[in-house]
C-alpha cells in the first residue's frame, strides 16, 4: 500500500534535512516585526490588566506547612511514576480526585446536620 502523498512529502523533507524552522530571511522578517514590541514599555497597561494604581499583586508567602505538604505531594507522585510509569500518576490522581469528591460530599452533609464545624478559613 503506497503511503498517502503528503506523508511521503513530509518523510521526504525530514530524510534530506529539512526540519520545522522557518529559513534565515523569514526569521529575520519576524524578528524584525515584534522588536517594537520587545522595547515598548508596556506599563501603560497594567491599570487595564490589574486596576488602578496596578501591578501584578503581590505573591502570597507559603507558609512551611503547606510547603512540607507540597514535598509530600510531589514525592508521591515521583514514587507513583517510579513504581507504575505514567499510568501509576493517572491511577494516582484518579484516586486522589476520588477522595477529594467524597472527602468534600461527606463534609458539607456534616455540616448541613451541624456535626461539624465551618470551614476553616484561608
Amino acid at each position: 500500500m503506497p503511503c498517502p502523498p503528503k506523508a511521503c512529502q513530509l518523510a521526504r523533507l525530514w530524510k534530506d534535512g529539512h526540519r520545522n524552522r522557518p529559513a534565515e530571511s523569514s526569521r529575520k522578517r519576524i524578528d524584525a516585526a515584534f522588536a517594537p514590541m520587545a522595547e515598548a514599555d508596556l506599563t501603560e497597561f497594567d491599570d487595564l490588566l490589574y486596576g488602578e494604581g496596578g501591578g501584578p499583586p503581590m505573591a502570597r508567602k507559603k507558609s512551611l506547612r503547606s510547603q512540607l505538604y507540597r514535598a509530600a505531594r510531589d514525592m508521591g507522585n515521583v514514587e507513583a511514576v517510579k513504581d507504575g510509569g505514567v499510568k501509576g500518576l493517572a491511577k494516582r490522581d484518579a484516586r486522589r480526585a476520588a477522595y477529594r469528591r467524597t472527602n468534600s460530599a461527606t463534609g458539607s452533609f456534616l455540616r448541613a446536620l451541624g456535626l461539624s464545624g465551618t470551614r476553616r478559613k484561608r
